[in-house]
């Protein structure tokens, strides 16, 4: 239930891996009960090799083996969710 940003990893970007280990360390977060949501499907590929649920926000699909959902409606996307 928790939003992380930049600063809670040290000021280390996305998508490089010791940002997530930083915050998921932190917090003791298993990444398999986590999910991804970015409008770059490159940068779906750290959080789905860390067993990340990743989903890309974008209005067209840009299908990857490290996407594994699309969405073009994310509000929509995460009511479903709750």
């Amino acid at each position: 239930d928790a939003l992380y940003g930049v600063e809670d990893a040290g000021y280390v970007p996305k998508p490089r891996a010791e940002a997530f280990a930083t915050v998921f360390g932190a917090d003791r977060l298993d990444p398999a009960q986590a999910a991804m949501f970015e409008d770059d499907p490159r940068t779906l590929q750290v959080p789905h090799g860390l067993g990340m649920r990743t989903v890309h926000v974008a209005p067209e699909a840009a299908p990857a083996p490290h996407v594994e959902h699309h969405t073009s409606d994310l509000p929509g996307c995460l009511s479903h969710l709750v």
